[in-house]
């Protein structure tokens, strides 16, 4: 993300167009989510609710940033609960009492949907690819789930000197066992506990915060969709 200007307005420099009837018609059935499908904006085709106007998009594209601003920026399900906890710990001084305030069962046919870039947030690859060519930008810190996996003090470090922070050893063991899978998992303030009691997820089909491991997904996938 880049500052903008607040004193003149900037038109949105690229179209919102819908998906094909024939898609929007299959997305809004098998996507309670998306009762009116998706439409498509910008070079690459971001995906998002055909609910949203192009006056609202155009309102987010000139909204206000700030040199504070933190964006946490992932496709859903790649670690994005507990990187978030990770930066905003490391970017409020390890305040651990601060933190503790909260914040499609068919995979055969999300893998379609997913393959055919006709989900919301998506063209999955393309959207990594753009952030990864500006890598090196001074305001943007890429993480890897994997990484994060394999080192995480070294992940926490390397965030930590993104804020200008210095921790010790000890500061970055005790954020590494506050993070550990295990702890996280058991994390009222975000494993959404909440909304199990009150009916609004589906604990029978897993928890939110799931094995914390890298690859499992080719132990939910049919050989076919391993392939895709």
């Amino acid at each position: 993300m880049f500052q903008m200007s607040s004193a003149k307005r900037i038109p949105l420099p690229f179209k919102i167009i819908p998906l094909e009837d024939e898609v929007q018609q299959k997305i809004a059935k098998d996507f309670a989510g998306y009762p009116n499908g998706l439409v498509s904006c910008n070079h690459w085709g971001f995906k998002f609710s055909a609910t949203v106007t192009e006056q609202e998009v155009e309102d987010m594209y000139n909204h206000p940033l700030d040199p504070r601003d933190v964006w946490v920026v992932t496709p859903p399900k790649c670690g994005t609960t507990w990187t978030q906890e990770m930066v905003w710990l490391i970017a409020n001084d390890l305040d651990y009492e601060g933190a503790k305030t909260p914040f499609i069962p068919d995979r055969h046919l999300f893998t379609e949907y997913f393959m055919k870039d006709e989900l919301g947030e998506a063209p999955f690859i393309e959207h990594m690819i753009e952030a990864w060519n500006l890598r090196h930008h001074p305001n943007l810190c890429f993480l890897f789930y994997e990484d994060m996996k394999k080192d995480l003090r070294a992940q926490i470090r390397k965030v930590a000197k993104f804020f200008g922070k210095d921790f010790s050893e000890e500061q970055v063991d005790k954020l590494a066992e506050h993070l550990h899978i295990d702890n996280f998992k058991k994390n009222p303030f975000v494993n959404f506990e909440s909304l199990n009691k009150l009916g609004l997820t589906y604990p029978d089909r897993g928890s939110f915060v799931r094995k914390g491991k890298t690859g499992d997904w080719k132990n939910h996938f049919t050989p076919e969709m391993n392939e895709k």
